[in-house]
C-alpha cells in the first residue's frame, strides 16, 4: 500500500513541479593567510567546547559557539560581511 502512494506521488509531477535549488553561491573573497587565520581561531575557540564540562562557567560555551562564525567561513571561503565592505582578500581576476 504505501508503495502505491509513494508511485502516485511521484509520477504526477504536474501538481508537484520541481523547485529550484535554494542556495547562495556567496563569492570566494578569501585568500590562504585569512582562511588560515580564521580557522586557526575557529579551532581554538572550538575546542573550549571541549573544556566546558570541566568548569563550571557558561562563558566557555558561548566562546565555543561563536567560535563556529570563523571556522565556517574559512571552511566555506567566503565572509558574507566582506561583500558590503567590497573587501576582497582572495586572488584578483586577471585584467583583460
Amino acid at each position: 500500500m504505501l508503495a502505491l502512494c509513494m508511485q502516485d506521488i511521484s509520477a504526477d509531477a504536474s501538481v508537484h513541479p520541481p523547485r529550484p535549488e535554494m542556495t547562495m553561491n556567496l563569492p570566494a573573497n578569501l585568500g590562504p593567510t585569512d582562511r588560515a587565520l580564521r580557522f586557526a581561531i575557529g579551532y581554538v575557540m572550538l575546542f573550549n567546547f571541549v573544556w566546558f564540562p570541566l568548569t563550571n562557567n557558561p562563558m566557555w560555551l558561548v566562546v565555543a559557539a561563536i567560535g563556529l562564525v570563523p571556522l565556517l567561513t574559512a571552511i566555506k571561503g567566503s565572509c558574507p560581511l566582506y561583500i558590503p565592505i567590497g573587501l576582497n582578500t582572495g586572488a584578483k581576476p586577471a585584467a583583460a
